[in-house]
């Protein structure tokens, strides 16, 4: 890990809690995220991410209203709220990364799940939240 950034592991009972300390930019970010990834386990159902301590953190709203399309292997179910959809851990089938994509309300009707191979049309929202605009299982 660079001297830029460090991730320091808690745990509150089952659940992991990654404090990202210091200054995360391009230059250490996919280092920070393996840090973090580090941390979750087939049992884990849910990662919280403390960046209180954090002193410099790249805009993710440079990136905002990008629109990108991707394949993925949906994970673990991050994160769920009835007006604003469910959060998923998806694999990248093309880079083997993991991104956290929020699937709105639109789609609550959707049986999603674990293991399922979906094609997403995602578009980079406020604070770099990554929205699914459309999706097809594949």
């Amino acid at each position: 890990m660079s001297d830029l950034a460090r991730v320091a592991a808690e745990w509150h009972g089952d659940t992991p809690v990654g404090a990202v300390t210091g200054e995360v930019d391009a230059s250490n970010v996919a280092e920070v995220g393996v840090a973090l990834r580090g941390l979750v386990t087939n049992e884990s159902s849910v990662l919280i991410v403390d960046l209180s301590p954090t002193t410099y953190l790249d805009s993710a709203d440079s990136l905002r209203g990008n629109v990108y399309k991707l394949t993925g292997t949906v994970g673990t179910q991050l994160a769920w709220a009835p007006r604003e959809g469910r959060l998923y851990a998806v694999e990248v089938n093309e880079r083997n990364d993991i991104l956290a994509l929020l699937i709105p309300a639109t789609f609550n009707s959707l049986n999603i799940q674990k293991g399922q191979h979906y094609f997403f049309k995602i578009e980079v929202g406020e604070k770099g939240i990554l929205r699914v605009r459309d999706l097809r299982k594949v």
